[in-house]
């Protein structure tokens, strides 16, 4: 008698083939992009599939032939209904409102903006505070949440630019109408670098997409780019009668078999002289190189050296600056994004040396000479998923002083830690959170922390503490949280609020809370505001020198009306209020740009666009116009 297994057997060998192999399901597949040509992911492809993170999707179906149409939903996006090809293919174009779905201003945003200056820009992002000094030094500082009277860490084409001399602004060094895209790490970001970066890392990148050039007859300012996949160049110059700026900007990279090169170069000067007894003359040049090996293990190799030089008039008395800042450092990482690993740790080590000359001596100052040495090693976990974003991370920070004044060398030791963990929820499709909890530390310039000495300045009553073995330095502790509401499609709606404990040079606590809301009218008409109260409650509590006046409480904040027409019609009207010498700054500042000629068969013609714009920057209304040039994307 056949077994049962047996009996089966025979069944199956009977079988045909085509009948124990199914055929494989038919797909629709495609790519979903916005209308500035960049990836959708997330969109939800006929309510059934999600597009990758390249904005691409596979849509099973049971018959092509019977499918015409599928139906593209995302977040901030218009709805749209798309043809598939006879081949089963799909190529989406919908319109995301990127008021909604953009915190920072994007290119496009910059070069139609009313504001010559980066920094003017950037403080439209929500919760972004401008302080600016009415006198040459310190200059502009850009913070979030308005809690770094010295501002945040401001890294431009890739080198953090900071002057550990006296703190003088680092935006100072870039053209008007110069930069090209910015981005705002949030101060959760800061254990990655250490020393200012909890006031927020602002990345400024002076590289265009393609071919770019403009010309502005009000501030008297060219730029003119190109770029590809392999270089990049950029220049620009500016002038008025308050002050000239030019610099260049080039970079390479060449792969070298599964590794890649990058090298990149940067030199710029300055002259501010708005009038005779505050002036400020300052030269910057930096180089950046770095290695990269794309494994299963993504390991990099980072080094940069930047050098700069001041000559200033400070209220009528001279002083000069040298400083130069050198790293070193080499990342380890998975080379899979964190969406398709789960976690994903990383770890840094790096060797930083900043040194300075300052010198001040003809206001009774003694000249100044110092360095600083910095270990770092930083570890860090991610994890993410359809609903959630965590981030875990540790710096740790071995740091050494030594020079002084007089020639006489005043060494000082310190460690510090930057501990951090954030997390991003997204509650439903409408409610988020994202809070954190973290650790930062801001050093002390050389004026600070050698400029204290009490023959030159008297100490106040009940300071006994003065520089020795032990490094004195501000260590900071925040908790931040904000709430966002969203209907996901026209309205964004958010709350914050923000507390740092500061202890160190200064003591006390800096508190500071607000909303933004951002509104797309219509799909040409976008309303994004914010405003913010910075509440600082801090005392000094060893005798330095600092420039500027104080940090006290304030209050910041936009409303931002634009209207673009399918990038025709581009019109911004703009009410703020920034900080100067930290009292408020109103102003209404508005612009108004649009194609040459739209209509024309040339593509370099369609990408000429005319300019108008007025701002107030300083107490000074300015009106500027100009004509720019942007290659169209292919």
């Amino acid at each position: 008698m056949l077994g049962m297994p047996f009996m089966l057997a025979l069944v199956l060998l009977a079988a045909p083939a085509s009948s124990l192999l199914a055929d494989p399901a038919p797909l629709i597949v495609g790519t979903v992009r916005d209308q500035t040509g960049a990836p959708v992911a997330g969109a939800r492809v006929n309510g059934i599939v999600a597009t990758d993170t390249d904005g691409t999707f596979a849509l099973p179906v049971s018959n092509l032939a019977g499918i015409s149409s599928v139906e593209i939903r995302c977040r901030f996006c218009r709805t749209k209904t798309v043809p598939v090809a006879k081949d089963g293919t799909v190529v989406a174009i919908v319109q995301r409102y990127l008021a909604l779905v953009n915190t920072v201003p994007n290119s496009d945003d910059l070069a139609t903006l009313p504001y010559a200056h980066t920094e003017s820009a950037l403080a439209l992002t929500p919760f972004t505070v401008l302080e600016n000094s009415s006198a040459v030094i310190p200059g502009p500082s850009l913070s979030d949440h308005g809690v770094q009277s010295s501002g945040g860490l401001i890294v431009a084409a890739g080198v953090p630019v900071y002057d550990v001399a006296a703190g003088i602004s680092p935006l100072y060094f870039d053209p008007q109408h110069y930069m090209q895209s910015v981005e705002a790490f949030s101060q959760s970001d800061a254990f990655r670098y250490g020393d200012l970066a909890d006031g927020v890392i602002y990345l400024l990148d002076p590289q265009a997409e393609n071919e770019d050039a403009s010309v502005y007859g009000g501030n008297e300012s060219i730029r003119f780019g190109a770029s590809s996949a392999r270089d990049a160049f950029s220049v620009g110059a500016s002038g008025n009668a308050d002050e000239q700026q030019r610099r260049f900007d080039v970079s390479a990279n060449a792969p070298l078999g599964d590794t890649i090169a990058t090298i990149s170069a940067a030199g710029s000067d300055a002259l501010l002289s708005p009038n005779g007894y505050n002036t400020l003359q300052a030269g910057l040049s930096s180089l950046n190189f770095s290695l990269e090996q794309v494994r299963a293990v993504d390991v990099r190799i980072d080094f940069y050296t930047d050098r700069a030089s001041y000559a200033a008039l400070y209220h009528g008395s001279p002083l000069d600056e040298t400083w130069s800042d050198t790293n070193a450092s080499i990342t380890v990482r998975p080379a899979a994004p964190p969406a398709t690993m789960g976690i994903a740790p990383c770890a840094t080590f790096g060797v930083r040396t900043s040194t300075g000359i300052y010198d001040a001596y003809a206001s009774g100052i003694p000249n100044i000479g110092a360095a600083i040495t910095q270990g770092q090693s930083v570890f860090g976990l991610s994890a993410q998923g359809a609903n959630y974003h965590v981030t875990a991370g540790l710096g740790v920070y071995a740091i050494g002083y030594s020079g002084g004044i007089f020639g006489v060398s005043l060494p000082a030791t310190a460690q510090a830690t930057s501990p951090v963990m954030r997390v991003q929820l997204a509650l439903n499709e409408h409610w988020s959170i994202d809070t954190s909890i973290s650790g930062g530390f801001s050093l002390p310039l050389f004026t600070e922390n050698y400029g204290n000495v009490t023959s030159f300045f008297p100490v106040p009553p009940g300071i006994t503490t003065l520089p020795g073995n032990n490094l004195v330095f501000d260590r900071n502790s925040t908790v931040e949280g904000t709430l966002e509401y969203s209907d996901a499609s026209r309205m964004r709606l958010g709350v914050t609020a923000l507390s740092r404990n500061v202890s160190g040079i200064d003591q006390g606590r800096i508190t500071s809370a607000g909303g933004s809301f951002a509104w797309q009218i219509t799909p040409a008409i976008s309303l994004r505001t914010w405003w913010l109260r910075v509440t600082p409650a801090l005392t000094v509590t060893v005798p330095t020198f600092r420039f500027g006046v104080p940090a006290r409480p304030a209050n910041a904040g936009s409303a931002w009306l634009s209207y673009e027409n399918n990038h025709f019609l581009r019109l911004d009207i703009i009410w703020r209020q920034d900080l100067l010498d930290y009292q408020p700054d109103v102003h209404l500042d508005a612009s108004v740009s649009a194609p040459l000629n739209a209509a024309s068969p040339e593509a370099f013609v369609r990408s000429l666009r005319w300019y108008v714009g007025t701002e107030r920057y300083q107490g000074t209304r300015t009106i500027d116009a100009g004509l720019r040039f942007s290659a169209e994307n292919p």
